[in-house]
């Protein structure tokens, strides 16, 4: 799914563009359903930006269901105070899934991140690990959120990172504006211990501790999340996992933030903060802005395409890297961008790429956008 818009915010334009690249198995043993969801709403006063990410095997049902109640829910209950909006809106989604719909989320649900543009300032929100982050020329003295670190299971990405990474004349200050919420993190972990659930790692069968820490019955290896807190998972809120999200807020910089990138941890997992304003910078003046339908051509490239399309394809280049180490599937990828202005005076893309970045032009099989 490729979608982009002009948005008009009190007579001022702002850009948004959003894609949705399925997963695969690069081994083409399993079917892998995408589940993986966003939206961008807006009105004369406000932007609203949502991404939901699912899992388990309603997950897909999931992610639909709760784009739509967001959908109507901004639409119809927007309220004074924007954070207990936001609040309002997870809680929502996580209480009509149970009595609104037929989707079984006994052991499916889905994470969310969600960006209210109003009045000056970005209230945010979010459940498990999607994220959202600011590009600004000028960084706020308090971050709204602590920037988070990739795994050390990811330290195999350092060499594609050097290898593949952009450059800017002016640097890019990526601002986190949501906390990703982990089992193992001291809060999270405590309320789940005291509510009758254990926290591990998956042991292989050499006995090695692999991937993200999880959240287990005490005495069963079910459900296997991977985040503490998600909408649906009703198992999982019996061992502490809950909807209500970690919100934030923050004041707008109208002459230093550029965009906002919310996206699902199919890019987090293999590109850092940092990475992805300064890819972003360096492509988004060269992308479309006004693109009618997806590309269908062998190979994505600024010239067809947005530069949330784009985004996303650079991170499923980079997953190739874990594939070829890990006996893992290419997760979904999914990305809102929002550009709150164009081009900066100053700031350009230094030419210095290596050459498989001469043109930017990204494999686009195996995958439809």
């Amino acid at each position: 799914m490729v979608s982009n818009s002009k948005k008009l915010v009190k007579d001022r334009e702002y850009w948004a563009s959003a894609c949705v690249l399925p997963g695969m198995d690069p081994r083409s043993e399993i079917d892998k359903k995408c589940q993986d969801c966003c939206l961008f709403s807006s009105d004369e006063d406000s932007i609203l930006i949502v991404l939901f990410d699912g899992h388990g095997a309603e997950g897909e049902k999931v992610v639909e269901f709760c784009s739509k109640v967001a959908e109507d829910f901004y639409r119809s209950s927007k309220s004074s105070d924007p954070t207990q909006f936001l609040v309002d809106l997870t809680e929502r989604c996580h209480s009509a899934l149970q009595k609104e719909s037929t989707i079984d989320v006994t052991s499916s649900g889905c994470t969310a991140v969600l960006v209210y543009f109003y009045n000056g300032y970005l209230y945010c929100a979010s459940v498990g690990d999607s994220r959202a982050i600011l590009g600004t020329l000028e960084p706020p003295k308090h971050s709204p959120a602590p920037e988070a670190q990739m795994g050390e299971e990811r330290k195999m990405l350092e060499v594609v990172k050097e290898r593949r990474k952009s450059f800017l004349t002016t640097q890019i200050f990526p601002v986190q504006l949501t906390r990703d919420q982990k089992p193992e993190d001291p809060d999270e972990l405590a309320r789940i211990v005291k509510a009758g659930g254990r926290v591990q790692k998956i042991t292989d069968k050499k006995g090695n501790k692999v991937g993200p820490y999880r959240v287990w019955e005490l005495n069963a290896n079910t459900p296997g999340l991977a985040m503490s807190r998600s909408i649906g998972d009703i198992t999982g809120h019996k061992l502490g996992v809950i909807s209500t999200p970690v919100t934030t807020k923050h004041q707008m910089n109208d002459a230093g933030d550029l965009f906002i990138v919310a996206a699902s941890d199919g890019i987090w997992d293999v590109m850092e903060n940092e990475d992805v304003v300064t890819f972003v910078e360096c492509y988004r003046e060269k992308c479309l802005r006004d693109l009618e339908s997806p590309t269908r051509s062998e190979t994505v490239s600024c010239k067809n395409s947005t530069i949330a399309q784009l985004l996303c394809e650079e991170a499923r280049v980079r997953w190739y890297t874990i594939v070829e180490n890990e006996d893992v599937m290419i997760d979904d990828i999914s990305c809102v961008v929002l550009e709150l202005q164009g081009a900066v005076e100053g700031v350009a893309h230094v030419a210095k790429p290596l050459p498989d970045r001469e043109n930017k032009e990204l494999p686009a099989k195996n995958g439809k956008s």
